[in-house]
């Protein structure tokens, strides 16, 4: 965090993910998407503490994952039986 006085303050993409709840790549995408604005500041991609703050009321907190989308391992079918030869 880059505080540089009591009303502004710029936070990198790791903090703004742990304040949305979201992953590095998702807050990546929300920048490269023009939904989050960012400015590059010393190297780094920073967020300003009232665009968190304004992507939060628009957009919303992170969905929670439901039991449909949750990851499922894949089975395959089980193999028919072998047929006897007849003969």
């Amino acid at each position: 965090m880059i505080r540089f006085d009591e009303e502004f303050a710029l936070l990198d993409l790791t903090e703004v993910a742990d304040r949305l709840n979201v992953s590095m790549s998702r807050v990546r995408a929300y920048v490269r998407a023009g939904v989050l604005a960012a400015v590059h500041h010393g190297g780094r991609w920073m967020v300003s503490e009232d665009e968190v703050e304004r992507f939060l009321l628009d957009v919303g907190p992170a969905p929670t994952r439901s039991a449909v989308q949750m990851a499922r391992r894949f089975r395959p079918p089980s193999r028919p039986g072998r047929e006897a030869s007849v003969g």
